[in-house]
């Protein structure tokens, strides 16, 4: 049959928003983003810290979440979205602030 996408659990999804309340602070400042992928992301720092609350592959929990949805969840739990034009952000590697 159709291949059906894993879905994260509710309970996982509620966890990614208040992870991300945590190790994060609303500041003054205008430029005070995170990257929404690569090693300085909060998604990474959620794998870092909470292996079994993320799907990363196949071999992930099927509960778990991924960047994407992980970045979904984030978006509907009020966090902005911005894009950045800068050419050093395309790496991802680099902070480029």
């Amino acid at each position: 049959g159709p291949m059906v996408r894993p879905c994260p659990s509710e309970s996982n999804k509620e966890f990614s928003k208040r992870f991300a309340d945590l190790v994060t602070a609303t500041t003054g400042y205008n430029n005070d983003m995170v990257a929404r992928s690569g090693p300085l992301s909060i998604y990474a720092a959620l794998c870092e810290c909470c292996p079994a609350a993320v799907r990363v592959d196949a071999n992930g929990s099927k509960y778990g979440v991924s960047e994407t949805q992980f970045n979904k969840c984030l978006q509907q739990a009020s966090f902005e979205r911005e894009r950045d034009r800068r050419g050093k952000a395309l790496n991802k590697n680099d902070d480029p602030v």
